[in-house]
């Protein structure tokens, strides 16, 4: 009695699909992402309307800078699945990163049409316009932002940023403050609020410094009420920024003597940080 080799029902480029699927995945997780888009990219031909293929293949393609093909990637998943959001968020973030400001906004609305409540979207929006120059629009959209989320200690952040470049040193304190008090004790959130105070607080006592010079009944202002004296030329500081100020005496503002203590000086980067 003769016995025949047991067949699989699995056809064979189902069984190539799989293969090129686990070796994709393993050599992705293994931080091998340049081997990792060969066998990704050969199974997107096997699978050219796969959605999932096409959009790991984009983020394989981001994650070694070739710019392009990513571009190409995306919008053949978005072609597959027109409605899903997802290459839209993916192609905003890709823009921006690329300094393709336009196509980073046009992205990021056609992403609003499909989710209107995306925080995703406003933050590539904000930071596209801000980036432009357009701070007020860059403004306008952070508010929505607040608005959708107002406990949340980056967006106060990212706001106090903006009124910052608008030279709206008051409400760029506050929005730093809140920003302050809303995160965690200890965390970067926290810090990087806290440096942003200071490094405002930095700026505005140069150039209140610079005005003494200029103005004798600003400085004896200055002396005997230094918030107030601040708050009528426009600058707004914080509680220790003013205690610094009330220390310096008339003569060492007088003499801009490099003895008196100088607050310390921290920079704010101009690239917000982004929502995930």
């Amino acid at each position: 009695m003769q016995y025949k080799q047991p067949t699989s029902s699995v056809a064979p480029a189902t069984v190539q699909v799989r293969r090129l699927r686990r070796k994709a995945r393993y050599l992705a997780e293994a931080g091998r992402v340049a081997e990792a888009l060969g066998y990704q990219q050969a199974l997107a031909d096997l699978k050219p309307d796969d959605f999932d293929t096409l959009m790991q293949l984009g983020f394989m393609h981001r994650a070694v800078c070739e710019f392009e093909d990513a571009v190409v990637a995306f919008r053949r998943a978005s072609g597959v699945a027109p409605h899903t959001p997802d290459p839209h968020e993916a192609l905003a973030e890709l823009y921006l990163d690329a300094a393709r400001y336009d196509d980073a906004i046009a992205e990021s609305k056609a992403l609003l049409r499909l989710i209107p409540h995306s925080l995703a979207a406003r933050d590539v929006l904000s930071t596209a316009y801000f980036q432009k120059g357009l701070i007020n629009k860059a403004l306008e959209t952070m508010n929505e932002v607040v608005r959708l989320v107002p406990s949340d200690p980056l967006g106060h952040y990212k706001r106090g940023i903006l009124f910052q470049h608008r030279g709206d040193w008051r409400h760029a304190l506050h929005e730093f403050t809140r920003a302050a008090e809303m995160a965690s004790e200890g965390s970067i959130e926290q810090s990087e609020a806290e440096s942003a105070i200071e490094a405002l607080d930095q700026h505005q006592i140069r150039q209140i410094l610079m005005l003494v010079g200029e103005d004798r009944l600003f400085m004896l202002h200055l002396l005997r009420d230094a918030d107030e004296a601040a708050k009528e030329r426009g600058y707004y500081l914080s509680p220790g920024a003013s205690a610094f100020v009330a220390q310096v005496t008339a003569e060492q503002m007088e003499n801009h003597d490099p003895e008196f203590p100088q607050p310390q000086s921290r920079v704010v980067s101009s690239r917000m940080p982004r929502y995930n």
